[in-house]
C-alpha cells in the first residue's frame, strides 16, 4: 500500500513539474551560446595563436573591409666593398623609378621579391586588432554586453518556467526572444559602426606606424 502511494505521489510530482523540466531542456541553448561567447574572452595564447572575442571572428567574416598590404624588406647586405654598394644603390634607384609608374602593389610584387621584399596581404580587421588598443578594448566590450543580454534572456525564461504554465511559457519566451534578439542586433550594428568610424579616423596614423605599403580602397581582395 505504501509502495503504491509513493509511486502515485512520484507520478503526480513528475506530472506537476513536467512544464518545468522540459522547457529548461529546450531553452538552455541560449545560456550555452552565451557561455561559449564568454570563453572567447579568455586571454588564451598558444604559440602564435591568440584567442579573440567571438565578435572579432564575426566581423572578419561578415564586414566587407578591404585588405591591407604590408611590405617587408628582407634584403641582406652584400659583400664587395663600397664600390659594389654604390653600383647596387644606383641600380636600385633606377628600378624604383620604374616601379613608381605603377600604383598597384600586386603588379609590382614580383619585382619587389627580386629585390628581397615581400608584400603581405592582411585582413583589415586583423590589422586594426594588432595596431589599435581602442579596437581590442571595444570588441571585447561589445562581446561582453551581448553575452549579458543573452544570459538575461535565459534568466527571464527561467522565471517564466517557474511562474507560469507551459502554454504561457512558450508564448512569453517567444516574445522575449524576439525583443532581446532585436535589441542585440540593433545594438551590435550601431556599436560596430561607431567602432569602425573611430578606427577609420585613426587609420592613417596606424598605417604610418606599421609601415604599410598601401591600404587603398581601390585595391580589391586577391591572392598573390
Amino acid at each position: 500500500m505504501n509502495t503504491w502511494g509513493n509511486s502515485w505521489n512520484k507520478n503526480k510530482l513528475n506530472k506537476n513539474n513536467y512544464h518545468i523540466y522540459v522547457p529548461i531542456k529546450l531553452y538552455n541553448r541560449t545560456a550555452g551560446v552565451g557561455a561559449t561567447c564568454a570563453l572567447s574572452l579568455l586571454p588564451i595564447r598558444i604559440g602564435s595563436f591568440e584567442l579573440k572575442p567571438i565578435m572579432y571572428y564575426l566581423a572578419k567574416d561578415l564586414v566587407p573591409l578591404k585588405p591591407v598590404y604590408t611590405i617587408i624588406n628582407k634584403k641582406l647586405p652584400h659583400e664587395g666593398g663600397a664600390d659594389y654598394e654604390k653600383e647596387e644603390n644606383q641600380e636600385n634607384k633606377e628600378e624604383d623609378d620604374e616601379k613608381q609608374k605603377s600604383n598597384n602593389p600586386i603588379d609590382s610584387k614580383e619585382e619587389e621579391e627580386e629585390e628581397g621584399e615581400e608584400v603581405i596581404i592582411q585582413p583589415r580587421i586583423l590589422f586594426y586588432w594588432q595596431n589599435s588598443r581602442y579596437c581590442r578594448m571595444h570588441i571585447r566590450l561589445l562581446t561582453a554586453i551581448d553575452i549579458i543580454l543573452l544570459e538575461l534572456e535565459f534568466g527571464l525564461k527561467l522565471y517564466y518556467i517557474f511562474s507560469f504554465d507551459i502554454d504561457t511559457v512558450v508564448i512569453a519566451s517567444s516574445i522575449t526572444w524576439g525583443i532581446i534578439g532585436a535589441l542585440i542586433s540593433v545594438f551590435t550594428i550601431c556599436y560596430s559602426v561607431g567602432i569602425l568610424k573611430r578606427l577609420k579616423q585613426n587609420e592613417a596614423k596606424m598605417l604610418t606606424t606599421a609601415g604599410v605599403l598601401t591600404a587603398s580602397t581601390n585595391v580589391t581582395t586577391t591572392t598573390l
